[in-house]
C-alpha cells in the first residue's frame, strides 16, 4: 500500500458474542478496511467470515484506551464512534472534520 492509498480501521470494543466478530469481519472487508483492531477478550472467532480475515490485519489492544491511542499516535487516525444512545446524532446528519461533509453510508 502506498502513501496516496486511504487506510480504514476499525475498532471493536468487547464484542460479547465470539461469533460476531466473523460476521463483523465480513462486513469490514467489504468496505476495504484493511485493519481489525480488537479489545477485551484476546480470544476471538473468525467463524463466519467466509474467508475474510485473509484481507484484515488484526490487532488487540488490551483497553479501549489504548486502542484509541494507538490509532491517534501511530497510525493518525480521526475516530469517529458509532453507538446507539439518546444523545447521539444520527450518521448521515454527521460532519466530519476530515471530509466537512456528509459520510457516504
Amino acid at each position: 500500500m502506498d502513501e496516496t492509498t486511504t487506510r480504514a480501521y476499525i475498532l471493536l470494543h468487547n464484542v460479547s458474542k465470539k461469533h460476531n466478530v466473523g460476521t463483523l469481519t465480513r462486513i469490514a472487508t467489504a468496505f476495504n478496511v484493511t485493519t481489525i483492531v480488537l479489545t477485551g477478550n484476546a480470544h476471538y472467532n473468525v467463524f463466519g467470515c467466509q474467508g475474510a480475515s485473509a484481507y484484515a490485519k488484526f490487532v488487540h489492544k488490551r483497553t479501549l484506551e489504548d486502542a484509541v491511542r494507538w490509532l491517534k499516535e501511530d497510525c493518525a487516525c480521526e475516530i469517529v464512534g458509532v453507538e446507539i444512545d439518546e444523545s447521539a446524532v444520527p450518521l448521515p446528519d454527521a460532519r466530519h472534520a476530515w471530509c466537512g461533509e456528509q459520510p457516504n453510508v
